[in-house]
């Protein structure tokens, strides 16, 4: 059976991430909905969640209450298919943060999300 060997436990396998800072590209469901709830659950200094819809980013911000402490999680709401806007969204988080460990690519289009 296809990756029946693996073992990866992201609840206990993924290290402590203090001080660490990450921006999630399309974090406010789905895949990347999880991946933000482990990133904070393992104790990030920041996770900068960015998406288009500013309703997903709010409902994902309420839900990860229970996966860490939300003051460290900044919403970014980002038109992605506008270029002027994304590039304003970027220079303005090259102006905010001091570092930078992972920038996560995860933005797709959803049908009917």
């Amino acid at each position: 059976m296809l990756g029946s060997s693996n073992k990866f436990d992201p609840n206990t396998d993924v290290p402590d991430l203090s001080g660490r800072v990450y921006v999630l590209i399309g974090g406010s469901i789905g895949i990347g909905y999880g991946v933000a709830a482990h990133i904070l659950q393992h104790n990030c200094e920041k996770l900068c969640l960015a998406g288009k819809k500013e309703e997903h980013l709010i409902e994902a911000y309420k839900s990860l209450r229970s996966y860490g402490d939300v003051s460290r999680v900044d919403l970014i709401q980002c038109e992605f298919e506008d270029l002027q806007h994304t590039h304003e969204v970027v220079q303005k988080l090259a102006s905010q943060l001091q570092r930078l460990d992972a920038l996560i690519l995860n933005a797709g289009l959803g049908v009917g999300l």
